[in-house]
């Protein structure tokens, strides 16, 4: 995971940790991190920190080996890695929760993750599609939840640096050169903002010139696009 996501995990881990000393019905917070190993000649992530932290806000804490990064990067020699890695982590995480009978896991996905998941199904899918806030897996019997989706990304890294919250350094060859973060300065590009999510729908606020606009709309417009409310120029002084 980027180190964006590493912020994104660290803030929804202490809000959870928090959130079980008075929410009206009891659960328990577990932490598992899945270390994807290193490719040859590289060096590993250093989970120390993370470890310590989940200690002093009493969150048992279990990091699960892997040579995820050794298998792509260095045995298969993936061009477009970021797909099957993450089809991997979730493979890992999955086995490792139903081993130990867990039922529920938390991801750190958060609002400016949506909006570019939706663009990275429009541009390489050609389709419009994005998760939810909740998701039942079926074939594993794991719900999904992802309490930080309304979210934004300046707020949790705002967060992490005020509570001064660990944060791991990510090794990965691939880090900043992905298509989602192509699709990241796009997204900012266009100033696209998640407002709304459903099953069926979704609702995006796009704040730019008239003609960004226009060539956004041109883009998503193939794909079924309900409804468009536009405000009009708006200027202060």
């Amino acid at each position: 995971a980027p180190e964006e996501a590493w912020e994104d995990q660290e803030k929804l881990l202490t809000a959870l940790a928090r959130l079980r000393e008075f929410y009206p019905k009891p659960f328990t917070v577990e932490a598992y991190t899945l270390d994807m190993g290193h490719v040859d000649g590289g060096v590993g992530m250093d989970f120390t920190q993370v470890a310590e932290y989940c200690k002093e806000i009493d969150v048992p804490f279990t990091l699960l080996p892997s040579e995820i990064h050794h298998i792509i990067f260095d045995l298969r020699k993936e061009k477009n890695p970021c797909s099957m890695c993450a089809k991997m982590r979730r493979g890992a995480l999955h086995n490792a929760l139903k081993e130990r009978g867990i039922s529920k896991i938390a991801l750190g996905h958060h609002f400016d993750d949506a909006v570019e998941t939706f663009f990275l199904s429009l541009f390489y899918e050609g389709r419009l599609s994005c998760f939810q806030p909740v998701t039942w897996l079926d074939r594993t019997q794991i719900t999904q939840i992802r309490p930080l989706l309304y979210c934004g990304e300046n707020l949790i890294r705002h967060t992490v640096e005020r509570l001064h919250l660990p944060v791991v350094h990510n090794p990965c060859p691939a880090n900043g050169s992905t298509k989602r973060q192509e699709i990241k300065e796009l997204a900012d590009m266009y100033g696209a903002r998640l407002v709304d999510i459903t099953r069926n729908s979704m609702t995006i606020e796009c704040c730019n010139t008239t003609e960004r606009l226009e060539n956004l709309l041109d883009i998503v417009r193939p794909y079924g696009l309900k409804q468009v409310i536009r405000t009009g120029s708006i200027a202060l002084e």
